[in-house]
């Protein structure tokens, strides 16, 4: 695979295929950025590490500084991490911030329900809970789709233009 596109701009099956996939969009990466998959690996086993230690420490969190805070707190850590991913020169700045924006995640994903929960009376909280059901089902289902298309090509620019 000579680029994000295929050697002649276009792709075949089996490099669509792979530049779809989350594991497509890691590959690509290692090879724009000159890293093996030893390395480019660590982008998403720190985001789901840090994601895990933090989803069992939420409810410590939201009992020490309340659930409003907590939600503050995820924001403002995923949003500094996306910058510090963003200006990051080096693989191992970009593997911070997404060590950094798994914390935040972790910290998002119980407090989706909690929200649910005080948003809806008893009685629409069935529809609330579907609701947000769909999105954690059509999330991981079209999410990989969508972002191996958007990264692969995105990979090539940024390094082009770094």
């Amino acid at each position: 695979m000579a680029n994000a596109m295929g050697r002649h701009g276009g792709t075949g099956n089996g490099e669509f295929t792979e530049r779809t996939s989350g594991l497509g969009a890691l590959t690509i990466l290692g090879e724009q950025v000159a890293v093996g998959q030893d390395v480019a690996h660590w982008l998403s086993t720190g985001f789901l590490s840090a994601q895990t230690v933090c989803l069992l420490l939420n409810a410590w969190l939201m009992a020490r500084i309340g659930p409003r805070r907590t939600y503050l707190l995820a924001v403002v850590v995923f949003t500094v991490a996306s910058f510090i991913g963003l200006s990051g020169t080096t693989i191992e700045t970009v593997i911070l911030s997404r060590v950094l924006q798994g914390a935040a995640a972790g910290l998002f994903q119980p407090l989706a329900l909690t929200i649910v929960y005080a948003a809806f009376p008893p009685e629409q909280r069935g529809i609330g809970i579907g609701i947000f059901g769909m999105g954690v089902v059509l999330g991981p289902a079209f999410g990989p789709l969508v972002g191996g298309v958007i990264a692969a090509p995105f990979a090539a620019w940024l390094v082009k233009h770094l």
